[in-house]
């Protein structure tokens, strides 16, 4: 009998390490392996792109009687994306591409009783414009006094 509860015990001891095991393997293939909203495979493996964050605004429709804004982005030449948005927004939000994405924004006003404008359509190439920030902690200290003085450093422009 001794040995029936030893051997029952490590039995349910490999079977819990099994479904945790088993557990985890499923949370890996979902968290790393499915292709969560649409994500590019290409993103997984390009390793440094880094995230370009583009805001978009509009101007106030002209008409009055616009209901709704309809913005559509398309990246890569993908299915577009499209955001509703109310009649008097004009902060369209944040979205992030990767550098060298190619991006095509259109914006459509609809009327009261369903009429679509004509769309207000950008393209562009993501790309890092932004310049490093200036150095910090950049100083000139003297470091010492001497008698005998070097020739000045050529300092001629081209």
């Amino acid at each position: 009998m001794e040995n029936f509860l030893e051997y029952t015990f490590i039995l349910l001891v490999i079977l819990f390490g099994l479904i945790v095991s088993i557990y985890e393997w499923f949370r890996f293939v979902d968290t790393f392996i499915s292709k969560p909203y649409g994500l590019d495979i290409k993103l997984l493996f390009k390793g440094d792109d880094m995230g370009l964050v583009y805001g978009f605004s509009c101007d106030t429709p002209v008409d009055g009687d616009v209901s709704e804004r309809r913005l559509s982005v398309s990246v890569n030449d993908k299915e577009p994306v499209v955001s509703v948005f109310d009649a008097t927004a004009t902060d369209l939000g944040e979205f992030t591409f990767t550098e060298g994405d190619n991006v095509v924004l259109s914006l459509v006003d609809v009327d009261d009783v369903g009429n679509v404008s004509e769309p207000a359509v950008v393209e562009f190439v993501a790309a890092d414009t932004i310049p490093p920030s200036v150095p910090g902690g950049f100083t000139v200290s003297l470091l010492r006094e001497v008698d005998d003085l070097p020739d000045p450093p050529d300092m001629e422009t081209t």
